[in-house]
């Protein structure tokens, strides 16, 4: 008696209810859901090879840091002209250069307040900050009589700042 004859005998014996027999259908879509999942990430792992990259350490920035640097510098510029006018301006911009780092890198909302709400506490380490500094800059787009002190606009552009440098879009904060 071999080993099939062994296993022959159970089979015999559950083909005989129903219930056995939806079983092992249901356990066969399974598995075939398995083998259908297992070569899908292996194409994305072998054919598109960033995909290991991503699925490992997360989203990165594409390659548009340079103009990521740019945008930035000339926030920091109002900041060391300490033009209190355009402290204003400069919560927008970096409100602004968040919401398209996040665009690129593949986030999904309409605005950096959609973007922010989709998060999860991990992805960003000071995701509270942000949301704060995100509606400070709501604030300032939808009021135009709203007084914006210059420490409340350093801290404001600071939790972009470091958003921005945690994602790697910017190289160093400045402020």
């Amino acid at each position: 008696m071999g080993l099939l004859d062994i296993i022959k005998i159970p089979n015999q014996f559950l083909e005989q209810y129903a219930t056995f027999r939806g079983l092992k259908f249901i356990m066969g879509v399974y598995l075939i859901i398995i083998v259908i999942n297992i070569i899908i990430l292996l194409y994305n792992l072998i054919i598109k090879k960033h995909y290991w990259w991503d699925f490992h350490y997360g989203r990165t920035m594409p390659k548009t840091r340079g103009v990521m640097n740019q945008r930035w510098r000339e926030i920091v510029k109002i900041f060391q002209q300490q033009n209190s006018e355009r402290y204003k301006t400069a919560v927008v911009e970096g409100k602004e250069i968040l919401f398209d780092a996040f665009k690129r890198i593949g986030y999904d909302g309409n605005t950096l307040g959609e973007q922010l709400n989709l998060m999860i506490g991990h992805q960003i380490s000071n995701l509270e900050k942000v949301k704060e500094a995100n509606q400070i800059a709501e604030n300032v787009i939808n009021d135009v009589n709203y007084v914006l002190e210059e420490d409340v606009a350093r801290e404001t552009v600071i939790s972009f700042g470091e958003a921005l440098k945690e994602i790697e879009a910017i190289g160093e904060i400045g402020l």
